[in-house]
């Protein structure tokens, strides 16, 4: 009998050590800018490495349907020094994992590039293939220098 409790305990234990820790959007630590009137425009990171455009809610509805039932984004990054005309298709790794849920993705790149002054000079531009909505951690790596963020992908509830 014991033995069949210890068995018991450890297998509830585990259970609740997998379980996510996002059950819906209000649990979701989505990245927010700081408040910080020196920073221009919604880039977040730090200025010395990546950075990324990210939107002030952390919310992204609305987004495309993907080739294989989920949803597509095409996120902007900067980098110190990065010029689009020496670098048009950078070898840049976009990464995901879902914080409510255990999907995963990865877009090996290389990304391809932008230029507008609304993106402040030359910017990277990676697509991501998003498997399902919900809570996601996303992971840009370039150039030794690495940024993750945290977005909701759908309609907040």
């Amino acid at each position: 009998m014991f033995a069949r409790l210890t068995l018991l305990s450890l297998f509830a234990a585990a259970l609740v050590a997998c379980a996510p820790a996002v059950s819906g959007f209000d649990d979701c630590p989505v990245t927010q800018l700081p408040d910080d009137p020196n920073v221009i425009g919604p880039l977040y990171g730090d200025e010395d490495g990546l950075q990324v455009y990210i939107t002030p809610d952390g919310i992204w509805k609305g987004l495309p349907d993907g080739e294989n039932g989920g949803y597509v984004q095409k996120i902007f990054w900067k980098y110190p020094g990065y010029k689009a005309t020496e670098d048009p298709q950078p070898d840049f790794k976009l990464s995901g994992r879902q914080l409510d849920g255990n999907a995963t993705f990865v877009e090996p790149g290389p990304a391809t590039n932008a230029m507008s002054p609304e993106l402040y000079g030359d910017g990277i531009l990676a697509g991501a293939e998003i498997p399902v909505a919900g809570c996601w951690e996303l992971t840009g790596q370039y150039k030794g220098s690495q940024l993750s963020f945290v977005v909701w992908v759908g309609e907040a509830q």
